[in-house]
């Protein structure tokens, strides 16, 4: 599996001479490189709309490449010799607050930032913290270099992911392989359920919460709280059958929408049933007429092509309805307005060619 794009980090880049190439990819590389083994490179396959920048995030290098404008990978290097974590989480956070919350997105790199289960310290709580706060999930807990985890791929996506760790001689770090599945989800049938509430009350009231207090991993606690409270759920919750009547055909049409369609095509119907009733005939007989002929200027709709013609002529500054007098007009409507009021039944004759 060739991977589409590759983020190397502590690059010592400020000794590289010239950048390395991959065929096929597209190298970016940081510039704002303070130590000797400083850097980040990203290579991205050339047929992918590549766009790169920088993140602006303080006390490390870091460097942003967007595929497509549906994914996002952060590429960071933070030195060991930054002591204050603070200072980097609480710019991380600025950063991540200006992306917003609905982009995908990929934080990778070494961060020098141990986030082993109940063997990190304050700071990586602060970090992890900050990372759960802006939608992210660890994809990797497992050691990279010795027994720590500080090659991280901290993942915020609704797709299907998968994090790997491979183990090579080529550096004291571990390959990290975050895959992505792009494919496109057959929609499933939504189903209706009806959920007795009431009842969720009574089982909630009469369950033994005890057993959540006596945890001392929140996680754990976590699990268990929302575990049985998906089992209470579940256990009251049933199918409902919607009829057609009331089903949504797109998302658009709302139960009041639905209301005023069949209220629509009763009204119509019962106009057909009784042609002579002048009343019904102009209330209610042309409910369903469409204006299927759209001008192309403004978007108007017209039930005949002959208004529709007539319309253009306002687009078009012509005037082929003369009346006798010279006057033109855009509409045939107009004309014989004009003749009825200004001329009456006496008319002027048609000017001399």
């Amino acid at each position: 599996m060739v991977p589409d794009v590759i983020v190397l980090t502590e690059c010592w880049l400020p000794t590289c001479p010239q950048l390395p190439s991959i065929e096929g990819y597209e190298c970016f590389a940081s510039d704002n490189c303070r130590f000797q083994n400083d850097g980040v490179l990203i290579f991205g396959k050339r047929h992918f709309k590549l766009r790169v920048s920088k993140a602006g995030i303080r006390e490390c290098n870091a460097l942003v490449l967007t595929i497509d404008n549906c994914l996002s990978i952060l590429g960071i290097y933070r030195s060991p010799s930054y002591q204050n974590l603070t200072i980097f989480t609480d710019s991380l956070s600025n950063f991540l607050s200006q992306c917003g919350r609905n982009t995908n997105m990929i934080i990778t790199g070494d961060l020098n930032i141990n986030i082993i289960p109940n063997s990190c310290g304050s700071g990586a709580d602060g970090y992890l913290d900050v990372c759960s706060e802006h939608g992210f999930y660890a994809g990797n807990t497992l050691p990279t270099r010795g027994d720590n985890c500080l090659d991280h791929a901290m993942i915020r996506s609704k797709l299907k992911t998968a994090v790997t760790v491979c183990h090579e001689d080529i550096t004291d770090h571990a390959l990290v392989l975050v895959t992505l599945d792009y494919s496109p989800k057959k929609e499933k049938a939504k189903a209706s359920y009806k959920i007795d509430l009431n009842a969720v009350n009574v089982e909630i009231e009469k369950t033994d919460w005890s057993r959540l207090y006596t945890m001392s991993d929140v996680n754990e606690a976590c699990d268990f709280f929302c575990t049985s409270l998906t089992d209470l759920i579940n256990k009251f919750k049933k199918p409902t059958c919607t009829p057609n009547s009331k089903t949504s055909l797109k998302q658009w049409i709302t139960p009041g929408l639905l209301k005023c369609i069949r209220k629509r095509s009763k009204l119509h119907l019962q106009a057909s049933k009784y042609p002579h009733d002048l009343h019904e005939r102009r209330a209610h007989g042309s409910r369903l007429v469409r204006k299927n002929k759209v001008c192309d200027v403004c978007g108007k709709t017209y039930e005949k092509r002959r208004t529709l013609l007539d319309h253009m002529n306002t687009h078009t500054g012509q005037r082929p309805y003369k009346c006798a007098c010279g006057i033109g007009f855009s509409y045939e409507s107009a004309l014989r307005s004009h003749e009825r009021n200004k001329h009456g039944a006496h008319a002027p004759p048609p000017p001399p060619i």
